[in-house]
């Protein structure tokens, strides 16, 4: 397998990924009786839309991510217990999805060190991003069934990293929004940024490294 295909694999793995994450939490939203008004694969502006009733389906032009939206009234009606609980429909798919592909040992330990890999590697990512990267690649010439477990796990391992974007980051952000006009402390306000700027560097030093990868191993 070339790094161009390792790539388009990945991109394949982790787009299923989304689609299985969000689906999670539409149907767990669904249980709840909570309306879902959008479900978008990818951020950023549509590049097509599809909508039936109340729910519109989007495709967005940045390739990363999915996300809904639900009817935020509804939603702040629920119990706190319950409004934290639902965001982790979505990851507790990928763990059946990653449970399936790897198996219980291999799934513990990929997941763990996944937790730790992602924002540490991404600080080097010219040596060991790209040595986690080059052992993907060994991986996928091995078994396609392990490389895409450990793809599932480590996009389950980001999801459960202590940012704005992610379920973790809920249970600290959502007790101080039940309203919709409520201010949050700032101290909240603080976390979310610092967050969210700390998970774009990330994801941006990741991009990078897997762009070095390619373009070394295509010399």
């Amino acid at each position: 397998m070339s790094a161009a295909e390792l790539v388009v694999c990945t991109g394949l793995t982790y787009v299923c990924c989304c689609l299985v994450y969000t689906g999670a939490q539409w149907l767990a939203l669904r249980l709840a009786r909570v309306p879902v008004t959008r479900v978008q694969l990818f951020f950023g502006k549509e590049l097509l839309s599809f909508s039936k009733g109340d729910l519109t389906l989007a495709v967005g032009f940045i390739p990363l991510g999915s996300f809904l939206t639900q009817d935020r009234t509804v939603y702040n009606a629920q119990s706190l217990g319950l409004r934290i609980a639902l965001p982790f429909a979505g990851p507790l798919a990928l763990s059946v999805f990653g449970l399936l592909a790897l198996g219980w040992n291999s799934w513990g330990h990929q997941i763990l060190t996944g937790y730790w890999q992602l924002p540490w590697e991404a600080l080097h990512p010219k040596t060991e991003a790209q040595a986690l990267i080059a052992a993907l690649h060994q991986l996928a010439d091995q078994s396609i069934q392990s490389f895409v477990g450990v793809i599932v796990v480590k996009t389950l391992a980001m999801n459960l990293l202590p940012t704005a974007f992610t379920p973790v980051g809920g249970i600290f952000v959502e007790p101080f929004k039940p309203e919709e006009d409520r201010q949050l402390p700032r101290v909240v306000n603080t976390y979310l940024v610092v967050s969210a700027l700390a998970s774009y560097a990330m994801m941006g030093m990741w991009i990078y490294a897997v762009g070095a990868y390619v373009w070394k191993a295509g010399q």
